[in-house]
């Protein structure tokens, strides 16, 4: 996944993080990383989900894949 400073106009169809559904417009501090699949989270809620053991997209369930 890359980590990157949400943009308004690029991430304008994801309007929150649906892992703690805060706005990234209200958050626009956090920074994000987007998988894949194309969809975006912030990357401190993504550190949690992975941690959980939860290797899978939030919203599709396409595999993480994991960079080193």
């Amino acid at each position: 996944s890359k980590s990157r400073a949400y943009d308004a106009e690029k991430d304008a169809k994801n309007e929150e993080c649906v892992i703690c559904f805060e706005n990234f417009k209200d958050s626009s501090d956090k920074q994000i990383c987007e998988l894949s699949c194309k969809h975006i989270f912030h990357v401190d809620c993504m550190i949690q989900w992975v941690k959980q053991k939860k290797d899978d997209c939030p919203l599709c369930r396409e595999k993480i894949e994991k960079t080193s």
